[in-house]
């Protein structure tokens, strides 16, 4: 039998990914539901606070934490387009990426990826 210690060092260092942030829509979602999973965010990556607004909403609707890296909100009757202010737990960075689920959004079978370039995302 081994008696041998070993020691990991580690340090968090932040993400500075070469690729569009990306919001996969759950399959669950629907004109009254929806959930997404928020990937490729640069920074510290962890994600503490997602909010979403429409032209047809009164400001920021504060949507919950599903698992992982998954939001979700009750829409209650407000119709898109969708746009998504994502904020940074350490740096708390926020992220506002403009019209990012569209009007006509729709999940059938099939997964829907909206990715998002630095056009329309603004810290």
């Amino acid at each position: 039998m081994f008696n041998e210690l070993v020691i990991f060092l580690f340090r968090r260092v932040q993400c500075q990914y070469n690729v569009c942030i990306t919001f996969k829509i759950d399959l669950g979602s629907n004109p009254y539901y929806l959930a997404f999973a928020i990937e490729f965010v640069s920074e510290d990556g962890d994600i503490g606070s997602v909010e979403i607004s429409s032209p047809s909403s009164k400001g920021w609707l504060t949507m919950q934490q599903s698992f992982g890296a998954t939001w979700k909100t009750q829409l209650n009757g407000i119709k898109g387009p969708y746009s998504v202010k994502v904020t940074t737990i350490e740096s708390k960075k926020t992220i506002y990426v403009s019209n990012v689920i569209p009007t006509n959004w729709l999940v059938d079978k099939s997964i829907m990826f909206v990715c998002v370039c630095s056009n329309n995302i603004f810290f």
